[in-house]
């Protein structure tokens, strides 16, 4: 895992731009995920992998991209996660940086059922490229990232009622993205002789977003509660995507 760095360096948000823009100069849409777009929606992590996603039928190509450019060096690939493919994806981060802050190309099937980067893309104020924020929470959803999800619900400040309105709870996950993301798991986790943990075959999406909602307050400092709407939030802060502190 490489050094986590401040997300709000602007020489950070340069590596993201000029990684984005050289995939869209071969032709391939991104979108930019996992820590970087959580910190985009208004949490305050450090940024370790910028992940960044490409349709699924391009991802060798656009990877290829990142490996015949002689401003990147390769630096082999992370750990296994639990229902994760992202070991599977090779690290790449720029020559001559101290920081050692590396990017990773991905399938947007890792983290969406459906992503089109026409119109389920948010620009940020430099032209970076997110998930939208529906498109993101229904993604960590899918992919039962609810640690990731908690964080978003708290960035954002998001309501039971957001939830219900935006993100079609009561409509089952494609059992057949769940199927396949789970015999991929399996399959990559076996040739490196670890125990697959894979997605559950029917989660109760309700009951999940309720629930991260429902206990916004317990996860503020008991000392802070009576500023702060949630962990990340003082009461009254406006839209974080705004902030001149928000990543991209």
């Amino acid at each position: 895992m490489s050094t986590a760095v401040n997300s709000e360096d602007i020489n950070v948000v340069d590596r993201i731009l000029a990684m984005v823009q050289a995939l869209g100069k071969e032709g391939f849409p991104s979108c930019v995920v996992g820590a970087a777009a959580l910190n985009y929606y208004g949490v305050p992590m450090p940024v370790e992998d910028v992940e960044i996603c490409v349709p699924a039928d391009k991802l060798k190509q656009a990877t290829d991209v990142l490996a015949k450019d002689v401003r990147y060096e390769s630096r082999g690939y992370t750990r296994p996660e639990l229902r994760s493919l992202t070991r599977m994806y090779q690290l790449y981060a720029l020559k001559g940086h101290a920081d050692d802050l590396c990017f990773r190309i991905m399938p947007t099937t890792d983290h969406f059922v459906h992503f089109n980067p026409a119109t389920d893309t948010e620009y940020s104020k430099h032209r970076a490229p997110f998930p939208s924020r529906i498109v993101f929470a229904k993604g960590l959803l899918a992919t039962q990232r609810l640690v990731y999800l908690v964080q978003l619900i708290d960035g954002l400040n998001l309501s039971a009622d957001w939830g219900h309105k935006n993100l079609n709870l009561s409509v089952p996950i494609d059992a057949g993205y769940i199927a396949n993301m789970n015999k991929a798991i399996l399959e990559s986790l076996t040739k490196l002789k670890k125990k697959a943990v894979k997605l559950p075959e029917h989660p109760d999406l309700k009951k999940q977003w309720d629930h991260a909602v429902s206990r916004k307050t317990v996860r503020i400092d008991e000392s802070l509660r009576s500023r702060r709407e949630t962990q990340y939030r003082i009461i009254g802060a406006g839209d974080p995507t705004k902030s001149s502190k928000s990543m991209g």
